[in-house]
């Protein structure tokens, strides 16, 4: 994204080449839909990032390098809210902001962990999922 404007059609291609560890994922979705779903796809993706995060937290040998696809992740996502292509923002906040509250117990912790690494675009649209 750096020189280059990002579009709907481009917010995939660009994804996998910045967090490279999500390609894996995306292959296993094209297998099953045999199409490209890119709000399914972000519903994916929110789960990855949860996993990402906990490998992150392990402790095991390779808990630094979830910490950068955990940080290059969030990052991605904030920089692809400044598109100016409305299609990218609803993407974003239907199918990623909207995925990041959690629906089991176990992903609160995850969730409450995530918070603070939330950009302040990303934190505005998740506010609206916090409010009473």
């Amino acid at each position: 994204m750096q020189s280059r404007e990002l579009n709907y059609k481009m917010f995939v291609p660009e994804l996998l080449e910045r967090v490279p560890e999500f390609e894996p994922i995306y292959r296993e979705h094209m297998i099953y839909f045999d199409e490209l779903l890119p709000h399914v796809l972000l519903g994916d993706f929110t789960r990855f990032l949860f996993d990402a995060y906990r490998r992150s937290i392990s402790g095991a040998n390779d808990a630094s390098k979830w910490h950068e696809v955990v940080n290059k992740s969030m990052d991605f996502m904030e920089e692809a809210l400044s598109s100016p292509d409305s299609d990218v923002e609803n993407l974003i906040v239907a199918s990623f902001v909207e995925n990041l509250q959690p629906s089991e117990e176990q992903d609160l912790e995850v969730f409450e962990a995530l918070k603070p690494l939330l950009g302040p675009k990303l934190r505005k649209w998740q506010s609206y999922w916090d409010s009473p």
